[in-house]
């Protein structure tokens, strides 16, 4: 039989089989859910994806050392998902498999698809942990907000928000039903007029400045509120999310998302929104940023810029990027690669399951889970 020389430093874990998304890159999408691999230790080893129960989702395997065995998929728990096919993997070098999640408890509950060698019940070469959600429902309201100018008896009205609402929500659902959480929009009313002193933007300088009163606009309670704008300001401001734990420190009158059309040029695509308006969602579901850190400090790694919760739009190119901080810090941990998995120079849509010692606020998925299943709820 062959072996296979591996230089041992304290420990290694060997892995014949591994698991990844099942499509390489591109928007999210409800089929193809993200997996948690970030780091491992006993409590926590390979990767975890999540599955909303009732649904069927594709992940892929990826054969390291086994391309002329026989491989198996197999659920360890029949009755919290099950493998739908194939049963045993082509010769394949990255197979995709199906699974449906069939239960998630009272919320959740894991499982493991397992990869035996051989035959069903033969050694086990690889394993991925699938936790099942039960769906929980969030409402959203939108709203298309006009600004408009008055000067001596004069209507200046400005641009009229150009986002397509409909497909932009349809992105947002494919971020978080993974994680057993879908949306119900309310349909979407007359374009509402807001009064502002330049009809080309809201301000926000000094902060909060006209957000506010664009929050006051036929706000509706037990819902997100989304207001939608032609810009914000004057840097390069894509939206704000006030959240009912952040919203009055803020100087806001309502909870509520604030999401604009561009900066200094239109938008470049439907992700633009889309990621903007699913983080802000995060925040109403009291995620923080990765690792509660702000610019010009936030974290920097590939990992860090994978997850929905960064504080950036998009990942940006290496070459772009100035080698220390204004104030002469280095920076110390920058990828040297632009795609994390989404496409080139875009950020990922990960919420993260696994709680990894020394990261501050990790297993976002379960700070969003116990979020809705509180009295309160997002609202």
């Amino acid at each position: 039989m062959p072996t296979i020389d591996v230089p041992l430093h304290h420990h290694r874990r060997i892995v014949l089989v591994r698991f990844e998304r099942a499509i390489d890159s591109g928007d999210p999408d409800p089929n193809y859910p993200d997996i948690d691999l970030r780091g491992e230790r006993p409590a926590e080893l390979g990767g975890i994806v999540g599955v909303m129960q009732g649904r069927t989702v594709e992940v892929k395997a990826v054969r390291m050392q086994t391309r002329r065995s026989r491989l198996f998929a197999v659920s360890s728990r029949p009755d919290v998902f099950r493998v739908e096919d194939p049963a045993e993997l082509p010769d394949d070098w990255r197979p995709n498999i199906r699974i449906t999640g069939v239960s998630g408890g009272a919320d959740s509950q894991d499982a493991r698809l397992e990869i035996h060698i051989g035959a069903v019940d033969g050694p086990i070469v690889g394993f991925l942990t699938v936790r099942v959600y039960v769906e929980r429902n969030v409402d959203i309201t939108p709203h298309r907000v006009q600004l408009v100018r008055h000067h001596h008896g004069a209507t200046h009205p400005g641009a009229v928000p150009i986002a397509n609402i409909a497909q932009i929500m349809e992105k947002v659902r494919a971020v978080w039903i993974h994680y057993g959480v879908t949306f119900d929009v309310a349909a979407e009313g007359a374009v509402e007029q807001v009064r502002v002193a330049n009809e080309t933007r809201v301000s926000d300088d000094p902060y909060p400045g006209e957000l506010a009163r664009v929050a006051r606009s036929n706000w509706v309670p037990s819902t997100i509120n989304v207001y939608f704008v032609d810009r914000i300001g004057t840097g390069e401001t894509l939206g704000y999310g006030f959240s009912r734990s952040s919203f009055s420190a803020n100087g806001m009158p309502h909870p509520c998302i604030l999401l604009a059309d561009r900066t200094g040029s239109a938008r470049a695509g439907l992700m633009h929104w889309a990621n903007d308006l699913a983080h802000e969602i995060g925040h109403f579901f009291r995620l923080w940023h990765v690792g509660r850190r702000e610019p010009p400090r936030e974290i920097e790694t590939s990992w860090a810029r994978r997850q929905l919760m960064h504080n950036f739009n998009q990942t940006r190119s290496p070459t772009w990027w100035p080698a220390s901080m204004a104030d002469g810090t280095r920076y110390r941990s920058r990828p040297l690669f632009d795609d994390v998995g989404y496409g080139t120079d875009n950020r990922g849509c990960l919420v993260t399951m696994k709680s990894l010692p020394n990261v501050l606020a990790d297993n976002q998925a379960g700070t969003v889970r116990a979020t809705l299943g509180s009295p309160a709820g997002p609202y």
